[in-house]
């Protein structure tokens, strides 16, 4: 969600000894692939001021991401790697593919929850931060970086925020039914990174020796 504080949180994980950017990597071993969403984005970008309709766009790119980051994770990595962290990884892009009450599948299905089963035996650790809409709405306001929830109504910006609570809520049940990884949850309004970044290490036990993965 925007405005939850998910920067700050992955620059402090970041820091940890071991754990790995997963975009970052990504962005390294697959540059091809980035370079032809950054055209994408481009693009979409310029439609949208036109009027233009862009969701097949953002719907093939969210599917791109979840491709590249499958192929990522069955990559080797070095052995100081012990975890890899998706930031807006790929239950975000699950959540922007879900459906909605208001908005239909715009993939197939099968084909979505069968991508849900896969990332479940990927993942061993889900972190879902989140906010009261209001914090989070003050949260944007303050930021230079644009965002849809800018121009609008306090009324639409709550509708936006929730319909898309709603899309990651519809990936933790989906999660659920095929007993996926453990998900964290906190309210960033009332919980310091500082502590956040604790629970995180002690659920993947970073100080012992296994390799994991986080999400």
């Amino acid at each position: 969600m925007s405005g939850v504080g998910k920067s700050t949180l992955c620059r402090a994980l970041k820091q940890q000894p071991g754990v790995a950017d997963g975009l970052q990597r990504a962005r390294r071993k697959f540059p091809g692939r980035f370079a032809g969403c950054w055209i994408g984005s481009t693009w979409s970008s310029f439609a949208q001021r036109l009027g233009v309709e862009r969701q097949g766009w953002l719907d093939l790119k969210d599917r791109l991401y979840l491709r590249t980051f499958a192929d990522l994770v069955r990559c080797p990595m070095p052995p100081e790697c012990r975890a890899v962290l998706f930031d807006q990884g790929p239950l975000y892009r699950l959540a922007r593919l879900s459906n909605t009450s208001g908005r239909p599948h715009p993939v197939d299905d099968a084909w979505w929850r069968q991508a849900v089963s896969a990332w479940a035996r990927q993942l061993d650790l889900i972190v879902w931060l989140d906010a009261p809409n209001l914090v989070l709405v003050e949260r944007v306001a303050a930021r230079r970086k644009n965002h849809l929830i800018k121009d609008q109504s306090p009324e639409q910006a709550e509708r936006f925020l929730d319909d898309f609570r709603h899309r990651f809520e519809s990936v933790f049940r989906a999660l659920e039914q095929v007993a996926g990884p453990p998900i964290l949850t906190f309210d960033t309004s009332v919980t310091r990174p500082a502590e956040i970044v604790t629970a995180i290490t002690a659920q993947l036990h970073l100080g012992a020796t296994p390799t994991v993965r986080a999400a």
